[in-house]
């Protein structure tokens, strides 16, 4: 096999440093990125005349050029390296079909009242992550735990700066209300680092602490606080009784299993904590010709737990890790031999469905290319949906539908500017001219047929802006029927002045009515959030000279916005950092 790429002068250039490796091919495409502790060596491995496995080979062939980004550490490049897999799905990567960030439970550096949330990015190092977690859902799960528990505040900082009463997490006993000073600062601390504990797995040190600081306040005679101590430790108590499987062991580990049909593998993942089954997760790669269970296997734990030293893992004691050639396994007894059988059973099963569902948007993608009678297969489909009330806050959407069903990491939504309230035509222009455009600007990936939900109308705008943009794209309009019935709906395409109506049995139909519904409901959502939120803001928002601080400052004087419109500019100047010309505009703005 001959090398076109010219290694011998390429190595000559190479530091031997730590930093990541970005290999591309005759058309500047990327097909693998690596990451090395030293650059020089790792690449000098891919050119000697001993070729390893059938990947590489294969790689090598195609190679043409290969970029270099150097880094401080390993780590560095270990982190790099899986931000650029994710973003570029270089072809000789191993790719896992749901690559989201996995969440985290963040505690918050504040000065005195640090609060809990779920994420799934780490952005402040300040900050304290636990995790990864399997499923956001885990995260909410354990937070709403410990709020049960430890009382600790879960509100952005912005509404816990400004509010001058508990509010309903207080009310049910989810908060201590430290926004209004209803918990001391040391107390508060206090049940931080037991979250903290509690987080790392600790849970036998919170009870012994909890049990002392009972016990000295029974002997001190705060029986209040007492009280307060015993229901902290019954309620945690009665919570592991409740949601742990096993509550005498504690044990924290992560069970990985790995099913394969073909060269299609599911990850299972199922994560324990404190002796707690905190959540199961799948993750799903395709894999080529040279790959097998153990490279898979290897590549998701890497990247699964390729974490900096600023943002740790949760605890994990153990790693139980089993394929299914058997070359991985540990040995595994008891109740650890059980969660192992569960995992790979949970693998298994959600394998197969996989497949099966696969199967089905393969099935239901031919069919609709066969009814609109297209002769290049449809990879990708975007559709368009426009929602508002009566005209107010127009919200477009686009979603995406590829070979693997919705892409909803490819979903968009548009604020719809500039066009006449209730303008439904000239919205999905607008729409349609800003995604189109951003795709072509960008090289990206253009949809093989585009949805619009809409008539003749709609379909019109969007032939004009593909003729604008000088783009050929399949295109086609869902209109409701004459009697508006859903089952109903007509297909109108560019050129035929009849709708095409299929049978709503049909797979072609049935997947147009999901994307189509689909649209619907992003687009729905979307306007219902901008159309609460603009009626949930006042005029103080809108007022010059009236920041943040100053808004605050004069609810907080009045009591609410009903009392500030009906005061006086005198009554108005006597709040802290308003003047009397300040208070004088407002009012003016106001009425």
């Amino acid at each position: 096999m001959s090398v076109t790429f010219d290694s011998p002068s390429f190595l000559k250039t190479v530091p031997d440093l730590p930093g990541v490796y970005i290999m591309k091919d005759a058309q500047a495409l990327i097909i693998y990125v690596g990451k090395a502790k030293r650059l020089k060596r790792r690449l000098s491995h891919y050119f000697q005349k001993q070729y390893g496995d059938l990947k590489t080979v294969t790689l090598i062939s195609h190679i043409q050029s290969i970029e270099l980004i150097v880094t401080s550490t390993e780590k560095e490049a270990l982190l790099l390296e899986s931000n650029l897999i994710k973003h570029h799905k270089p072809r000789y990567n191993i790719l896992f079909k749901d690559d989201k960030t996995y969440p985290f439970v963040v505690l918050t550096q504040h000065p005195h009242f640090p609060r809990l949330e779920g994420v799934r990015a780490r952005v402040l190092k300040k900050d304290q992550y636990f995790g990864p977690y399997p499923s956001m859902q885990s995260v909410r799960e354990t937070i709403t735990l410990l709020q049960k528990i430890f009382k600790i505040r879960s509100c952005e900082d912005s509404v816990f700066q400004n509010r001058t009463r508990p509010c309903l997490l207080y009310q049910i006993k989810r908060c201590s209300g430290p926004c209004v000073n209803l918990i001391a600062a040391d107390a508060y601390a206090q049940d931080i680092e037991n979250v903290r504990l509690f987080l790392e797995g600790k849970s036998q040190a919170i009870f012994k602490n909890l049990i002392a600081k009972m016990d000295q306040a029974a002997t001190d005679l705060h029986f209040e606080k007492a009280v307060v101590l015993r229901d902290q430790i019954k309620t945690l108590r009665a919570l592991q009784e409740s949601q742990f499987v096993d509550t005498r062991g504690g044990e924290n580990l992560d069970v990985i299993t790995l099913a394969q049909e073909g060269f299609i593998y599911c990850i299972q993942v199922l994560q324990i904590r404190d002796g707690r089954v905190l959540g199961s997760r799948d993750e799903y790669a395709r894999g080529q010709t040279w790959d097998d269970a153990r490279s898979i296997l290897m590549s998701f734990l890497e990247h699964f737990y390729s974490l900096d030293e600023a943002h740790p893992l949760l605890v994990t004691q153990e790693v139980i890790v089993w394929g299914e050639d058997n070359e991985l396994t540990q040995a595994a007894r008891g109740k650890r031999k059980r969660w192992l059988e569960l995992c790979q059973l949970n693998a298994r099963e959600s394998l197969l469905r996989h497949i099966l569902e696969t199967g089905q948007i393969t099935s239901r993608l031919e069919a609709l290319r066969e009814r609109l009678n297209f002769a290049v297969p449809l990879n990708r489909i975007e559709c368009f949906d426009i929602s508002h009330t009566q005209g107010e806050e127009t919200m477009a959407s686009c979603v995406v539908y590829d070979a693997s069903g919705v892409n909803k990491k490819a979903y968009r939504r548009f604020k719809i500017e500039g066009v006449t309230p209730g303008d439904d035509y000239a919205a999905m222009r607008q729409v349609l001219l800003r995604r189109l455009k951003r795709l072509q600007e960008e090289g990206a990936v253009m949809p093989d047929l585009l949805i619009i939900d809409g008539g003749k109308g709609q379909l019109k705008q969007a032939i004009e802006v593909l003729q604008e943009l000088g783009l050929q794209i399949h295109l086609i309009g869902v209109a409701k029927g004459p009697e508006r019935q859903s089952g109903a709906e007509e297909l109108w395409q560019p050129g035929i002045k009849t709708p095409l109506i299929l049978d709503p049995h049909d797979e072609a139909f049935l997947l147009i009515q999901h994307i189509r519904d689909e649209a619907h409901r992003f687009a729905i959502a979307g306007h219902r959030q901008r159309r609460e939120k603009k009626r949930g803001e006042s005029l103080l928002d809108y007022l010059p000279g009236v920041g943040p601080k100053r808004r605050a400052a004069i609810l907080k004087h009045f009591g609410g916005w009903q009392e500030v419109q009906a005061a006086s500019v005198e009554a108005l100047a006597k709040v802290q950092g308003v003047s009397l010309k300040l208070a004088t505009e407002i009012m003016q703005k106001i009425h």
